[in-house]
């Protein structure tokens, strides 16, 4: 039975729901669509990152993990994609569909619950703002992974490329930011970008 819903949740905001019974897994996305700037892709691209790792409720990563394994193993992915002059980032949750749970279990609403939970109550301190350990080990693990584009040589020469031909354009930032901007991001930047 193939089915779709559109739920406006407030503007500019909507939830997009396609049902299908031809699959034996479930995808669950959020799209945040948000101008590329150079001076803030990077600061995006690391906030995804800490919105993505930890939450007021899941403080660390084994709870988080165990969360994940409750709902039967969801698996979560984040990235950043260009569209034009727009940076697109994505958090996805891929889990079983309900008619292969063990039980029959709606985990739909259980694995939108965890998702809204990871975007909505973030970590932060008693001053309102991501914990210095979380900022420092993601950015950390952001460098090392746009390190790893240098070692794709079809990738790095690609993006390469583009930013040499759109250098003055927004089409020319790469949509995961860029290495020399990592340590220039403050913990308020970080703050400011969830806020906007």
């Amino acid at each position: 039975m193939d089915r779709e819903e559109k739920i406006n949740i407030t503007s500019g905001v909507n939830l997009n729901n396609y049902f299908t019974d031809k699959f034996k897994t479930s995808i669950l996305s959020v799209f945040i669509h948000t101008p590329l700037k150079k001076e803030q892709a990077t600061v995006n691209r690391l906030l995804l990152k800490l919105l993505s790792n930890y939450s007021d409720k899941y403080k660390t990563a084994k709870l988080a993990e165990q969360k994940k394994a409750e709902l039967y193993g969801v698996s979560l992915s984040e990235g950043c994609i260009k569209n034009g002059d727009t940076q697109i980032l994505s958090i996805s949750l891929d889990f079983i569909a309900n008619s292969y749970t063990m039980k029959g279990e709606d985990l739909s609403e259980e694995v939108t619950s965890f998702l809204v939970t990871l975007l909505t109550e973030p970590k932060f301190d008693e001053n309102g703002y991501f914990y210095d350990e979380d900022i420092e080990r993601e950015k950390r693990l952001l460098k090392n992974e746009l390190e790893g584009i240098f070692n794709d040589k079809r990738k790095y020469a690609l993006e390469k490329g583009i930013s040499l031909l759109f250098k003055d354009e927004p089409y020319g930032v790469s949509s995961n930011g860029s290495i020399d901007e990592i340590e220039k991001i403050t913990k308020e930047d970080l703050k400011k970008a969830y806020l906007d």
